[in-house]
């Protein structure tokens, strides 16, 4: 409850900005084990995914 209350007080900027990152970053993570397991199958020679995961809009932006 302690952080609800801290986060209430941030200027809505601020909140927008933390939650974009929060976005971003778990965009990442995704990305990277997506093309994690590309790499894998496409080494083991899988053909099922041929072409690598794309990569997310929101990564594109930066």
């Amino acid at each position: 409850m302690a952080r609800y209350a801290e986060v209430v007080r941030w200027p809505l900027v601020e909140a927008l900005a933390a939650y974009e990152h929060r976005l971003r970053e778990h965009a990442r993570r995704q990305y990277e084990l997506d093309f994690i397991a590309w790499c894998i199958l496409a080494q083991s020679g899988a053909t099922k995914r041929k072409r690598p995961p794309a990569l997310p809009t929101i990564l594109k932006e930066e």
